[in-house]
Order: structure tokens, then sequence, then C-alpha cells
């Protein structure tokens, strides 16, 4: 893991948990001086990861089932000093198809922001939703919505002031992959945050 501005080795925690069903973190550890961290991973299972650090954001993986026996990655992670303005995509929260229900698969990552903004008081963000471009565009402005507003109550419920949180659902209007693929469109289905202020 490395610092994203200065491409330096960062001492971070990395914690690793099954996307499946209702899940708690499985593995957690700290990078070496170098940023490494090596972590035992079953074949064809799902994980999400989510590296944190103090002063920086955290970053969240999502890892499709794979067959191979070595997964490498490479993290980034942002300064807090530097994060205005930047948007980081959740890659661990998932709703009930065709609905704004959060599932329990979300709660690692949920608690995760959480933490973030609790350590960060000073700290404004906007949740945005996004869809992919199957239905309506009403419908979907509508369901991307009420997807952001189920992020932005979960928080407000675990005590986050209303002052630092915001909402906001982009429907289909700003893809970040091609509609043609089932891979692409869930890409493009996908839940965000936004630093308005640190």
């Amino acid at each position: 893991m490395t610092d994203d501005v200065t491409k330096y080795p960062v001492h971070a925690r990395l914690e690793l948990f099954e996307v499946t069903g209702h899940d708690t973190i499985r593995s957690s550890q700290w990078s070496d001086d170098l940023g490494n961290i090596t972590m035992s991973l079953e074949r064809n299972t799902g994980y999400g990861l989510i590296a944190s650090a103090d002063g920086y954001l955290m970053h969240s993986i999502n890892m499709q089932p794979d067959t191979t026996s070595i997964r490498k990655l490479n993290i980034s992670m942002t300064p807090v000093t530097s994060a205005v303005d930047k948007t980081i995509v959740l890659e661990n929260i998932f709703f009930s198809t065709g609905s704004a229900t959060l599932l329990p698969a979300s709660d690692a990552e949920l608690n995760k922001l959480y933490l973030t903004m609790r350590k960060n008081a000073g700290m404004q963000i906007e949740i945005r939703g996004h869809t992919d471009s199957e239905g309506t565009e009403e419908d979907n402005l509508r369901l991307s919505e009420a997807r952001a507003l189920a992020v932005y109550q979960y928080l407000l419920g675990r005590g986050i002031d209303a002052g630092m949180l915001s909402y906001k659902g982009f429907g289909e209007s700003k893809p970040i992959a091609t509609n043609d693929t089932a891979e692409g469109r869930k890409q493009n289905r996908r839940t965000e945050f936004y630093i308005v202020k640190i």
C-alpha cells in the first residue's frame, strides 16, 4: 500500500471479509514497513477488502471469486489532507435487486465509513448513488436517490451529525463503464462518497 500523493509505503490495516450473506471481518492485518501484506484466501470465494490508516481515507475493494492461487493488488491510499473534491467508490455496499434495501453483506463497509466520519469530525461528504441503464431514466434516478438515502440514514442512525452529510442520486447519467456487458453494468451500479470539506 502506498500514499496516493508521495508514492511512499503506508502502514495500513487491511480487513478481509466474505461478501456472501452476513459476514464479519475474517482477517485483519497490518502492512509491513514496505506497505506489503500477505493474506490467505480460499479459491472460488468472493471477498471484500477494506484498507485504513490514520490520516487516510478508507479504501475498499471487491474481489470476485477466482480460481488462481495468487491474487496481487496495488492499493493507493488517499491522504485526508488532499481529499477535498475526491470521489471514493464504496465497493462493498450491496442492495436487494431493484430496491434500496441494504443487504447484511454491506455491514462491514458501512461500519468502516461510519468510523471514518467519526475520526474526521470536520469532514463533510455527499453520498452518491448510481445505476446502470437498464429500465427507464426516471426509475433509475429514483432508485439511485433511494439507495444514497439508505446509506445517509444508516450514518444518521449511528449518530453522525446531519451537518456532515448530504446525498444525491444520479441514476444512469454518470457511467464509468459500458452498459453493454454484465461486468460494465455491475461497475455502473455503485455507491460513492464525495468529499465536500475536510
